[in-house]
């Protein structure tokens, strides 16, 4: 089996696992009957769960950063709102497995390390874009603290709406998020 199809097949069954059990019950023997692969394939790709869990949020933070970074305006309001719609679907494919790193985080001080350097990250990337929305007369604003405020706004509002509906709407989500971010940004 090819390298990349066993890996997906593993995120995949983690994935599915975690919309039936928190993170801490989770088993390598789980995943791979699940994923149906010998338990020896997982250590091939994977040093723990944790490391699961912690490629597919590295992976999110670097295609949303992909999004604003390959713009050529990044600081435009249509590249802030499709990165917010970047974020919002990849939520709704994954955010079991986001809720799992959440969860691990409380338990495992890598993975917290890991959690809050991907949190950062974003941080970084929404900032430098704010940044550059001052620069260039878009927006009046303090760009880190906002970054980390509508960041942090954004994380609590997609983890509740998927604890009460496990197929979110994402149009729903996207709009509520955006309506949030254009009047703090003063954007129409």
């Amino acid at each position: 089996m090819p390298r990349e199809e066993a890996r997906r097949r593993i995120v995949a069954a983690t994935s599915a696992l975690l919309r039936d059990r928190p993170f801490r019950s989770l088993t390598v023997e789980a995943v791979m009957a699940q994923a149906g692969l010998a338990r020896t394939v997982f250590y091939r790709h994977f040093d723990s769960l944790a490391d699961v869990v912690l490629s597919l949020l590295d992976e999110a933070v670097a295609d949303a950063e992909n999004v604003a970074y390959s713009a050529e305006h990044p600081e435009a309001p249509e590249v802030l709102r499709a990165m917010l719609a970047r974020g919002v679907d990849l939520w709704a494919e994954h955010g079991h497995l986001l809720a799992a790193v959440e969860e691990a985080s409380h338990h495992d001080a890598a993975v917290e390390r890991a959690y809050r350097a991907a949190f950062e990250r974003s941080v970084e990337s929404s900032a430098t874009m704010l940044a550059k929305g001052v620069e260039n007369g878009h927006y009046t604003l303090e760009p880190q603290p906002l970054a980390r405020a509508l960041l942090h706004m954004n994380a609590g509002y997609l983890t509740d709406a998927l604890a009460r509906d496990p197929h979110p709407d994402r149009d729903e989500a996207l709009r509520t998020l955006w309506t949030i971010w254009s009047r703090v940004l003063r954007v129409e």
